[in-house]
Parts: structure tokens; sequence; C-alpha cells
């Protein structure tokens, strides 16, 4: 009993200290669960909390997950967020500040055609429990349907929320970190509106921006937490694809297309950014700084150009987007603007990738330190793939020149954000099977890879080392592969063993060749529930992967 305690012990530890559940496979991403229209926010501790939604029609159930940064679920299953009524959905999630999440969700009851939808919002800690009651609180107490919400911290562990409503109202609330409506029971009048577009961001001080397509025309305004209008700037009309990127000064940068003209049907775009200051004055002129001109769009692919942009060492923003370079073919390029509108990169010809694309290709850029910049994009390479290419600050790619492939499948609302250290981590889910995937991708451009402080100086990863792959499906219903790549010839054992350190089964024992190898799991006889697969041989550490059984 001694030693099975103590290899229960030593499995345990080897998970926590250097093994993850992160897939190294990308044609087996890890499978959080199953459903649809995922959101993904960072847990400030390196990992994540994901929000999607079960069951494909009426109603809906609202599930949140949290993964560690091993890619492990510390609250072992999901949270249903509820409300007062059968659907939960429409999630949209951000940080609290306190390594929780703040969840806004639409409540809604059905009755024939009619609904009835309430806008509610709720406060996890990291630990899963709830903060703000069983089933949240309300952000409007008005009796109109509310819908289209968008959220954004407070800076004070609360939260902005901004909707619309039946009335063709935008309106605003802020709720404070224990959950109290602090302006007002039916929120702030922001402006009418039929175009239900709105976006927000944190000014990372007091207040909040709120990008608006109304009945006025296009404005950025700046709300104070006590409801003020600090300022209104309407100079963005034509803009599309916009972003917001709060500058570390108390003001905002923009980036976005405006339209130039057409050819033969064709649209034709400008990228372009704004900087606006605390006090809504534009810094970069009057037309911002273009920093592409004559765009050319693919016809019936993308409505606009994708751009994308993120922040880097508080000093500017990094910006991608896409360009048609022949008849079916784009391509996606990267600059840096400084604080004050320059460009890093004067010819801004600068190739994220040297394949081209004749898909969607630009999804997301993600800081991976002051110096680089990591690019998530899609191309129809393998039929259609994710891929993601880290670049310097001179514009030199820093990975695989063939760039680096994350998912053999392409997921709808792929979603990217920074792992904590450097690299980063997707979602998004599989149109066809309702599978929503997590993916992580380490700062060296290692899909699945972890790097602790130890390993920073210690490890240098090799494709001659032996490689676990997270078995397939996981969690599974009476049969998993599991999959691994011996780099030479040698003496092999695979086995399963239970929560108590108890083996219970032996799927391999004996020596085998080099190269990629699988078996597979059956789980049939076996109790559902959690179960390592560990995996010893010669020379080389053993490896650990946790299953998860359900009949």
């Amino acid at each position: 009993m001694r030693q099975l305690c103590i290899l229960c012990v030593c499995v345990l530890s080897s998970i926590l200290h250097g093994f993850a559940q992160w897939s190294t496979d990308p044609s087996n991403n890890l499978i959080v669960g199953y459903g649809l229209l995922p959101e993904l926010c960072s847990d400030s501790a390196g990992g994540c909390y994901i929000t999607y939604e079960q069951n494909l029609v009426y109603p809906r159930s609202l599930i949140l997950e949290r993964l560690n940064r091993y890619g492990y679920k510390p609250w072992g299953t999901g949270k249903q967020i509820t409300g007062l009524f059968p659907e939960q959905s429409g999630a949209k999630i951000v940080e609290d500040g306190q390594n929780g999440v703040i969840v806004a969700y639409l409540d809604e009851y059905q009755a024939g055609i009619t609904s009835t939808i309430r806008l509610r919002v709720q406060r996890i800690d990291s630990s899963g429990n709830f903060l703000w009651g069983t089933n949240g609180v309300r952000v409007s107490l008005s009796e109109t349907n509310q819908y289209d919400e968008e959220i954004t911290t407070d800076g004070q562990n609360g939260c902005f929320v901004a909707w619309y409503d039946t009335l063709n109202e935008l309106r605003l609330q802020r709720i404070d970190y224990l959950g109290n409506r602090t302006l007002g029971d039916s929120g702030l009048y922001v402006d009418a509106s039929n175009s239900n577009l709105v976006k927000i961001s944190n000014n990372k001080s007091d207040a909040c921006f709120l990008y608006v397509n109304d009945a006025g025309g296009v404005r950025l305004r700046k709300i104070h937490r006590n409801g003020a209008v600090d300022w209104i700037y309407a100079d963005i009309e034509g803009w599309g694809s916009l972003g917001m990127l709060p500058d570390n000064r108390g003001g905002l940068i923009l980036s976005g297309t405006k339209g130039l003209s057409y050819n033969n049907g064709d649209p034709y775009y400008s990228v372009r950014c704004q900087r606006i200051d605390s006090s809504g004055q534009a810094l970069w002129g009057t037309a911002g700084v273009i920093i592409a001109d004559s765009v050319q769009n693919l016809p019936n692919i993308l409505n606009s150009p994708p751009v994308k942009t993120s922040a880097y060492d508080n000093d500017g923003i990094s910006i991608a987007w896409s360009k048609r370079v022949a008849s079916s073919k784009l391509r996606t390029f990267f600059q840096r603007v400084r604080l004050d509108g320059t460009l890093v990169f004067q010819d801004s010809l600068v190739r994220v990738s040297v394949n081209d694309t004749s898909g969607n290709s630009a999804v997301d850029v993600e800081p991976s330190d002051s110096n680089s910049q990591i690019i998530v994009f899609m191309d129809n390479r393998n039929g259609g793939s994710i891929f993601a290419q880290a670049l310097d600050s001179n514009g030199r790619r820093l990975w695989n020149r063939d760039d680096v492939l994350v998912s053999l499948r392409q997921v709808d609302d792929l979603q990217v954000i920074t792992d904590g250290n450097r690299g980063i981590i997707m979602d998004g889910f599989g149109q066809s099977d309702f599978t929503v995937h997590a993916i992580q991708c380490s700062r060296r451009g290692n899909v699945g890879e972890i790097i602790t402080g130890a390993e920073e100086a210690t490890i240098t990863l090799s494709r001659h080392e032996f490689i676990l792959y997270q078995n397939f499906p996981n969690p599974f219903n009476n049969e998993t592969t599991i999959k691994y790549n011996i780099p030479s010839p040698r003496w092999i054992s695979i086995k399963i063993y239970n929560m108590l350190g108890n083996e219970t089964r032996s799927l391999f024992e004996g020596h085998q060749d080099s190269g990629d190898h699988q078996i597979s799991f059956v789980g049939d006889q076996l109790p559902s529930g959690t179960y390592f697969l560990v995996v010893r041989g010669e020379r080389f550490q053993s490896q650990v992967r946790k299953l998860m059984f359900i009949k």
C-alpha cells in the first residue's frame, strides 16, 4: 500500500511540475467541451477562462471552464452560469483584476414567437465561486429586451457593460466589484441607434471608450465612471474593421480600414491608425496615419480586409493586415506604429509569411515581449489550417520559415490571448462537430510547450526527444487513441493508473522501433473518472497524460 501511495504522489507531482494537458499535436487540439460560440480571456496566471453554449436549440446552457497554465481544469467540471429564465447565451467575458472573471450574458425566456431577454453579469473567482449571487445580477431593471452587449474592466475589479435595447437605445452601466449598479437602475442613456454596433475599451484609468455607429453618425465617446461624458470625437466616419487599444497615457489608438474607391466592382481600402489623447484631441492629423494605401480586397471572401492590432512595450502598436496580391491570393503584412505616429518599417512591406493564402488571413496579433509579436493567421495549406509566426523588432521571422502549424483545422470564432509567458492561447469551435478547442503555443514556437523558470535555463527542446501526445478524444466514451514518437529503438511500457495510484491496465510493455506509434485504450468495465496514462522507457523521463473517461 505504501508503494502505491508513493506512486500516486509521483504521478500527480509529475503532472503539476512539468507535464501538461495542452496538446502538442496540431491534428489533435485539446477539446474543452462541446458547444458553440466560445469566448476567451486570461486568468492572469498563465491559463484562461472559456465560456461556450451547450445545446444547439433553445434552451441553451452557458458553461464556464477554467484551464490552468498546464491546460488542466482545476475545477474538474465546468460551471454553469444561470439566470432566472431557461436559457443563458451570448456571453462576453473580461478579467476582474484578481485572477477571476466577469461574465456578461443574456437571460432568455421564449413563449412562441415572443422572447423576453434580460442582460445579467456574474463574477467568478479563480476557485470557481460565484461572487454575485447564484444567478448573477441584472445590468438594467428596465423591462425592455437587451442584447448585443460588450464588456470591459472598470479598473477597480468591476466592469463597464454597453448594450442595445428594443427601443433602439444604446446604454451603458458600471457594475462595481460588489455587483452593484452605479449608473442607475436602467443604466446611462448614450444615444439612439439602428445599427446595433458598439465597441468598448478601457483607458486603464477612470473611464471607458465607446465607439458608436449611431443615428448621428460614427462617434467615439469617453465616459467617466460616474457617467459623465468627457468628450465626443466624430472624425472617424467611414472606418471599418475598427480596433481600439489604450495608449497607456489616458488616451486611445484606433486602427482599421477606410474605403477609397471601386474598380470593376472590387473595393480598395487604406489601412490607417489614429491616436486620440485623454482630452479627445486627434494627435496624428485629420486622416490619421496611413499605413497602406490602395489595398485591394478579395471579392466574396471578406467584407473588409482583416486588421488586427496589439500594444507593444507601452510605446505604440503592432498591426497586421491582408492584401490581395493575385486574383485569388492574399498576403499578410505587419507594421509597427510609434506613439508619435511614425512607422517603424518605412516601406510597410514586412511579410508575416512566405506563403500566400486564398482565405481569411490575419486573425490576431499578440505581444510576445517588447521586441517581438506573434501573428496568428489562416491559409489553405493542408486543406485549411491555422498557423502562427513571430516577428522581432526588425521584422525578422523568429520561427520556422514555413510558419508554425498550430491546428490542422480551421475553427470558427478563433480568439487569441497571451499565456502570460510570452506565448499564446487560442480557442474556437469546430462547426461540423461543435467541439470547443483550446490551443497553446510557447514563445519558442512549440505547440503545447510549457516553459518554467528552471526549464528556461536547462532545457532546449529537440525533435529527437520522446513525444507523448494527448489522447484523442478526451474526454472519451469507451475508446480513445494514444499516439507517441520514439526517437530510437528502445524498451517502453504504457500503463493506466487510477486516482489512487492503482494500475488498472497495461497497454504495452516491450521493445519498439523508432518512429510514430499509436495504441487504443478501451475503457469498458472501468468506472467513469480521471485516469493517468504513464509511459516509461529507456533513456527518457517518464511522461504522463490525464485521461477523462465518461460512460
